[in-house]
């Protein structure tokens, strides 16, 4: 698997030369390639376009910057990685000794024409350590095939240099015309004449090439005797590695010895284990009985609460219906009052215009506009808006006292309007709850005003009311109630004679 150009750079850096690299990039990609690299890199040519340029001067300023710039270098990177797969994949699948056969064959394919860079660069790239070794040596190989090459150049050259000039002079020009044979063999005379020339021409390029590989090979010669140095140096580390495995392994004799005793001990171990298991077995046995003697007793706890609970409620009810034996004592008397009071009234003449008394139920009519407008009762307006320029009678007001609420203003108010004010505390219960409502004295009020009013109105949307309201209409007396929509039982509406219907008009500005 190839790897980042990170970590390789240090190894390219160690090994390839400026002019090597230039040389992998003229192997590796092709002309549009290197156009496209230096324009992502931003290589500019005064007053020529970059695809004026050549391989060779696209492919020097190119590995110029790869050493410069590390963006640059990630860059070429990628297109040499592109151009090299094939190679990456030849030399990952082959261990580093068959990589080192096959470079050492005489007719090497990975010294052929155009793949030298191209296995140069998939060596650099390849992930295992054991592979780094062979790069200087792939590289020594490739100068001395060059170098080889060069000799052979050079062998040419002399054996040219050897020879008479005269053999390639031109021949005296005969006065006849020239047999058509002759004109072929000087046309292939000159034809020698320009190889010749162009040989001589690339022999002195092998020649410069050759002095700069020279020295190359020379510089890379003293990295391959660091490297061998450097070997040396691991080999005696590994040799001291190797004994310290020795030692190890004595370490670990000693250690196995002593756990052949830690196991006696972990079977000793092992059996107080189980006795200690089946003595928790038995302790959790006698904590479920303890837990479920615990939960009998809660159970008993929670009886006798109950027991108690129900004690209480019973002699609340038991007051409960004491109260109400007294209450009920209570109209008794005063019905047989009102049967009295019947009798002297009987002479009287009613008054032409309607006797109205006004019940007003406090606590149920604010609570009322409270809870459904949030806001509070206009008392004058509403004794205006029943009354109806009526005669009144009495205007009653039936306040029931919270201890933790003041009251003073508000039932001065409602004197100064011309209520009278009828009291009663808020009674609290030994079980906690609590009782105040005006019911049972609201019925007896109305019902000892019976013989002075003609009409009756309640203010107040409790159903409670509806048998005192046949009460009064058995009596020839007109019953009206007075109430918020919200808050009024549908049997109190339908047995009146007359419903007021209050809303938010009947409250005090805010």
């Amino acid at each position: 698997m190839p790897r980042p150009i990170k970590e390789i750079y240090p190894t390219l850096e160690k090994y390839v030369s400026k002019d090597a690299l230039i040389w992998i990039l003229k192997d590796c990609l092709s002309k549009n390639d290197l156009e496209a690299i230096a324009n992502q890199c931003r290589i500019q040519y005064l007053g020529t376009r970059t695809a004026a340029q050549g391989i060779e001067a696209l492919s020097r300023d190119i590995g110029q910057e790869f050493f410069k710039n590390p963006k640059a270098r990630e860059l070429i990177a990628h297109y040499l990685a592109g151009a090299t797969q094939e190679e990456i994949s030849i030399i990952s699948k082959k261990v580093p000794s068959e990589i080192l056969s096959k470079l050492r064959e005489p007719q090497s394919p990975m010294m052929a024409t155009g793949k030298v860079g191209k296995f140069l660069w998939a060596l650099l790239m390849d992930e295992r350590a054991e592979v780094i070794p062979i790069i200087p040596i792939f590289i020594l190989n490739v100068f001395e095939t060059i170098r080889k090459f060069t000799n052979i150049l050079q062998q040419i050259k002399k054996q040219e240099t050897a020879s008479p000039k005269s053999t390639f002079s031109m021949p005296p020009r005969s006065p006849f015309p020239p047999h058509p044979q002759n004109l072929q063999l000087k046309g292939e005379l000159e034809k020698v004449k320009k190889e010749l020339t162009f040989s001589k021409e690339e022999v002195e390029k092998l020649g410069e090439k050759n002095n700069q590989l020279e020295v190359r090979f020379q510089d890379l010669h003293n990295k391959y005797k660091i490297t061998l140095s450097e070997a040396q140096e691991l080999k005696h580390e590994r040799n001291n590695s190797a004994k310290k495995i020795r030692d190890l392994e004595h370490e670990l004799t000693e250690i196995e010895s002593r756990y052949k005793n830690i196991e006696k001990l972990q079977h000793q171990w092992h059996q107080l284990d189980r006795d200690n298991k089946m003595l928790r077995y038995e302790l959790e046995k006698r904590e479920k009985s303890l837990e479920e003697i615990s939960q009998l007793k809660a159970q008993n706890d929670h009886f006798q609460k109950t027991q108690i609970h129900l004690e209480k409620k019973l002699k609340n009810l038991e007051i409960l219906l004491q109260e109400k034996e007294e209450d009920l004592a209570h109209i008794k008397e005063e019905i047989k009052k009102e049967a009295l009071i019947k009798k002297e009234a009987k002479k009287a003449v009613k008054s032409p215009t309607p006797r109205v008394a006004i019940f007003v139920d406090v606590q149920n009519i604010y609570y009322a506009a409270k809870e459904k407008y949030e806001g509070k009762l206009d008392f004058q307006k509403l004794l205006y808006e029943t009354l109806q320029g009526r005669k009144l009678v009495k205007a009653v007001a039936y306040v029931v006292i919270t201890p933790e609420i003041k009251q003073t203003n508000f039932i001065s108010t409602l004197e100064s309007i011309g209520y009278e004010i009828k009291l009663k505390n808020l009674k609290i219960r030994l079980d906690g709850s609590a009782k105040g409502d005006w019911d049972l004295g609201i019925a007896i009020d109305t019902l000892l005003l019976a013989d002075k009013m003609d009409v009756a109105v309640l203010v107040s949307g409790d159903g409670d009311f509806v048998d005192l309201v046949r009460m009064l209409k058995a009596k020839n007396i007109r019953v009206e109630v007075a109430s918020f929509p919200h808050n009024t039982s549908g049997d109190l509406i339908d047995s009146v004679d007359f419903h007021f219907t209050l809303d938010e008009k009947i409250l005090l500005p805010s």
